[in-house]
């Protein structure tokens, strides 16, 4: 009994990661049935794609609260060069 060592995407992804084609070797059963099966699991896919969009909406929500703290310490510091301008003059002013 032959047993692949590849599942169809691994085999795919390693023979496209093929730099030279005259260094490519592959091993296959003497008289046998030299192909994989594709096997798809619809609940997984699905699965994955509910899970993809809930990892989407994480990022766009942290990118969201990075742009809000950054652009509230953006104004805070720009207060505060103000408060500090005005004080000198003030005093220099006196």
């Amino acid at each position: 009994m032959y047993i692949p060592v590849f599942t169809h995407r691994q085999l795919y992804i390693a023979l496209l990661r093929v730099i030279d084609i005259y260094r490519l070797l592959l091993l296959l059963p003497q008289g046998g049935n030299a192909a994989t099966t594709n096997i798809i699991y619809p609940e997984v896919l699905l699965n994955s794609s509910r899970d993809s969009i809930a990892a989407v909406v994480v990022v766009v929500v942290v990118v969201v609260v990075v742009v809000v703290v950054v652009v509230v310490v953006v104004v805070v510091v720009v207060v505060v060069v103000v408060v500090v301008v005005v004080v000198v003059v003030v005093v220099v002013v006196q």
